[in-house]
């Protein structure tokens, strides 16, 4: 009875001790040796300060420079390895989306532009491109950032919090809008013809997308299909097209007034009971909650 006691006390402390995890994290890491990233279903951004580093996935590596900033969508497995000169400072920048309340309209659009740029460094790769200028907005950004995590607990959420829409907004300010497959030179080395299917996903996603289907417009048995997009996306194909159908359903029910039965349907759902599972799933709500969260315009 005492070492069953003891061992709950242990377990009890232990979980005690545990840190809780916030929507938002900064970090900034000066190593020879940057961490391995497992999958992790967060994002998160990473900014080069100093030195140079190589982002090793299992579709390749690219090469980053001081100023460099990448955003990894989460899910694909990684490492960052220092470069040639044996040293680097790394800044990390972790969101989850706990850090959004959709109820509020700040929040919404930070997310939406959130999974656009996700699906972005999905398709065209993970390092953003931008103006110099703007290289200097968003190192300013992050300075603010690693200055805030010396701050008390709530003003470093709120800190961290502001610092993060305002990349947001210089990152993404509009919807970013696939209109075309990116080409070789501007993509990572992922397969061509999973490149070209991702980008045929992002526009019909509202057709017949069934695992044999598009197994076979790459030539692949759906067992072969499956394991190499899951290798490459960190997803299976079904939850890739779920997170696109239903993040496409929270555009309409937010932005129009049309019924539910009609957002399901636009959204390539012929059964109301899987948009429903599907829509709880990946927002932790019902549509009918999620617009009534929403503000009247």
């Amino acid at each position: 009875m005492k070492a069953k006691a003891s061992r709950r006390a242990s377990k009890a402390s232990v979980s005690a001790a545990a840190p809780v995890r916030q929507g938002i994290e900064f970090e900034r890491r000066e190593s020879p040796t940057p961490p391995t990233y497992a999958g992790h279903a967060a994002s998160f951004f990473h900014r080069v300060a100093e030195g140079a580093i190589d982002l090793v996935t299992p579709s390749g590596n690219i090469h980053l420079g001081a100023g460099a900033l990448i955003l990894t969508p989460g899910g694909v497995p990684y490492r960052l390895v220092t470069g040639r000169g044996g040293w680097s400072v790394i800044d990390t920048l972790r969101v989850r989306a706990s850090a959004f309340a959709l109820s509020v309209p700040a929040d919404a659009d930070a997310w939406w532009v959130l999974m656009d740029l996700k699906r972005r460094a999905l398709l065209c790769g993970p390092q953003l491109a931008f103006e110099p200028s703007t290289g200097e907005c968003i190192a300013e950004l992050f300075t603010r950032m690693h200055g805030a995590a010396a701050r008390p607990l709530a003003q470093r959420r709120m800190r961290l919090k502001a610092a993060t829409f305002e990349l947001l907004a210089v990152l993404g300010p509009d919807p970013v809008l696939v209109e075309s497959p990116p080409t070789a030179a501007a993509a990572p080395p992922l397969p061509a013809r999973l490149r070209a299917l991702l980008w045929h996903m992002e526009t019909h996603f509202t057709d017949d997308c069934a695992v044999p289907r598009l197994a076979d417009r790459m030539g692949l048995k759906p067992s072969q299909f499956h394991a190499l997009f899951k290798h490459h996306t960190g997803q299976t194909p079904n939850q890739y097209l779920m997170r696109l159908r239903i993040g496409h359903a929270c555009r309409l029910l937010t932005e129009t007034d049309i019924g539910v039965l009609e957002v399901a349907d636009a959204c390539g759902y012929h059964s109301l009971s899987q948009f429903y599972a599907g829509f709880r799933k990946v927002m932790c709500c019902t549509p009918g909650d999620l617009r009534r969260r929403m503000p009247d315009s």
